[in-house]
């Protein structure tokens, strides 16, 4: 069987998607870019967060909120494409993973929150409120484990502050106001229709 050779321009390409992938960001938003977006309050927030974390000074993280499509994730992705370094992980991935554990499972991505030297939690407030007492004790978990190691951690929500308080509890949003430089988004969603 003969293959043909790759170009370098092709093994740059996928050797870049791999690095996405392995950051935890999904393919709409490989090519994000601060450059790129309007410069906003919290584009500018970003930006200069993440100057911070390169200079060793960001020891604190970001509260990102705001209603659905107002540019959360695109946020997220593009503070985690310019630093490349930690994880960013949807919050139902990471409870779906350790519910997982439970029947045997290795829990590999909640371990991967607890250490990363970044992490990015995506969405937080979407999950599943079946077991309010067991997901107030794994964000407590989670949240009280970074806070303790000083770990930047980066959340994003589509809940206001009153919200989270009542979702998650009061000792969890005591410690990301403690740990989290609030940013607020506002706004219709920028989302485009078919």
């Amino acid at each position: 069987m003969n293959y043909l050779p790759l170009t370098q321009e092709e093994i740059d390409t996928r050797y870049f998607e791999l690095q996405m992938r392995h950051l935890g960001i999904s393919p709409r938003f490989f090519n994000v870019s601060f450059d790129l977006m309007e410069q906003t309050d919290a584009v500018r927030t970003c930006r200069r967060w993440c100057d911070d974390f390169r200079k060793g000074v960001a020891t604190n993280g970001l509260l990102l909120i705001g209603p659905v499509g107002t540019g959360k994730t695109t946020l997220a992705s593009a503070i985690m494409r310019e630093l490349r370094v930690g994880r960013l992980c949807k919050m139902r991935a990471v409870l779906a993973d350790l519910k997982d554990s439970y029947n045997g499972g290795d829990a590999e991505l909640w371990q991967t929150c607890l250490v990363a030297p970044l992490l990015i939690l995506d969405d937080m407030g979407t999950e599943q409120q079946n077991n309010r007492e067991w997901l107030q004790g794994v964000f407590y978990d989670l949240v009280d484990h970074r806070y303790e190691y000083c770990l930047p951690t980066i959340l994003t929500s589509n809940a206001t502050l009153a919200e989270l308080q009542d979702y998650l509890s009061l000792p969890v949003v005591d410690r990301l106001r403690s740990m989290c430089t609030l940013v607020v988004l506002s706004g219709q969603s920028r989302r485009e229709t078919a």
